[in-house]
């Protein structure tokens, strides 16, 4: 279940330290290339605190638990790694938002907000259409995003998407009644 996220931690100023000039500098850039290096795989730089659930189930148009039935590698040839990422294809368990489709692909590019599902796994899968109408997945630095499918995952994005068309839905106690006709 273990995320590949590795938070970078960089050195904070206390009172008393100069910190300036060129050394100074130097030497943050050396810890924090070192930091970056010496992790085994660094898949996003994330912010100190994770994107809640709920957040990340109302960003996204597609919400589905579906299986990895196969994965494509996508060649870049101006990559050095010759990866520009993974083609998903889908086969869609439940869809709690985004239409009825039992099979759906969405990709994820390779930059470090990747994402990597295994083939043959089951997931919750965050995606949103891309400036094409492609469906993209990535790393949300939130455990959600490449957490195997489990009962009470499912159950915690099913609450979002209720909690989510109540809140949509106008409060009758509270609309204001139509204005009388002036004669």
């Amino acid at each position: 279940m273990g995320s590949n996220l590795t938070r970078i931690a960089t050195p904070t100023l206390c009172a008393g330290q100069t910190g300036v000039g060129p050394s100074s500098m130097l030497k943050r850039l050396l810890f924090t290339f070192l930091g970056l290096m010496s992790a085994p795989t660094i898949h996003a730089v994330c912010p100190e605190k994770p994107l809640p659930l709920c957040e990340i189930v109302k960003m996204n148009a597609f919400v589905a638990h579906a299986r990895v039935a196969a994965t494509q590698h996508l060649v870049d040839e101006d990559d050095p790694q010759g990866l520009a990422g993974w083609l998903y294809h889908l086969d869609v368990v439940r869809d709690y938002r985004g239409g009825k489709a039992i099979k759906r692909s969405a990709y994820s590019v390779n930059t470090t907000a990747r994402l990597e599902l295994k083939t043959g796994k089951e997931y919750i899968v965050f995606a949103g259409p891309d400036a094409e109408g492609n469906l993209e997945t990535g790393n949300y630095c939130a455990p959600y995003t490449e957490m195997e499918y489990t009962v009470e995952l499912e159950n915690q994005v099913k609450a979002c998407v209720v909690g989510e068309k109540k809140a949509s839905k106008p409060n009758k106690k509270f609309q204001r009644a139509p204005a009388a006709p002036l004669n």
